[in-house]
Order: C-alpha cells, then structure tokens, then sequence
C-alpha cells in the first residue's frame, strides 16, 4: 500500500524554492537568466503532483500560491490517487468517492518578475543571498 501523506507533512514551497526547482530542471537556464534576463519562452510551465505550477511569462515567473486550505485538499488528492488510481470512471462500486480537488483556476497565483529573478541569481552568484 503507497504511503500516504498527511497535510502537515510536506508544507507549502516557498516562491522560491518553487522557481529554484524550476530553473534547476533546465539546462542552461541561469546563464541565460544572467546573459539575457530571462530564459525559455512565455507560456512554457510546469506542474507536478505534489509541486505547484510554474509558467513563464513575458513580465517573468508565475508560480502558483495555495491556500493552506487548499494545498490540504491537494494531498488528499494525491494520497487518493495513490491508492485508487487517477482513473475514476474505472473505480468499483466500493471505492469512496475521491475528495474534492480545488480548481487550478482558484488557486491564487504570483508573478515575480525577471528583474528580480536575475538580480537574485546574479548576487547568488556573487555569494550574496537575497530573498524576495
């Protein structure tokens, strides 16, 4: 049986880490993030069962922000479909109904922009750390 996750045990990802994460899974993204301010291209993203949504956009990053509420709702999601499978028009009649996942829509979300993204990168590279 997967091992199920309760609310508190994976806290919400900072902005930052979200981004960090982000960057690191693409190759050359900081030295185009220092040489041109920006890298990949607008409408790029990505999402992961447990991550928050991350897309590009031309004024800089969007990262999605959950509630606590809602990222609660988000591992009762996961720890459903860990168990039963994310096919649920194929659930037999004893299964319990999977819990109610929160709209993507109604998940707030932030833009940081690439400016602060770079000077970020930019000072780390430098050894300072800044924070936004």
């Amino acid at each position: 049986m997967p091992q199920t996750l309760a609310p508190r045990d994976l806290p919400i990802p900072s902005v930052n880490d979200v981004i960090d994460d982000y960057i690191a899974r693409h190759h050359r993204a900081v030295e185009d993030l220092l040489d041109r301010g920006r890298f990949g291209h607008p409408g790029e993203g990505a999402t992961g069962p447990l991550t928050p949504g991350v897309t590009l956009c031309s004024e800089g990053i969007e990262v999605e922000a959950p509630t606590q509420q809602q990222w609660d709702a988000l591992i009762a999601w996961h720890n459903y479909c860990r168990t039963h499978g994310y096919r649920h028009d194929e659930l037999p009649d004893t299964a319990p109904l999977p819990p109610i996942r929160p709209p993507w829509r109604e998940i707030p979300r932030v833009i940081v922009k690439w400016k602060t993204i770079q000077d970020r990168y930019a000072q780390a590279a430098c050894g300072q750390d800044m924070l936004f």
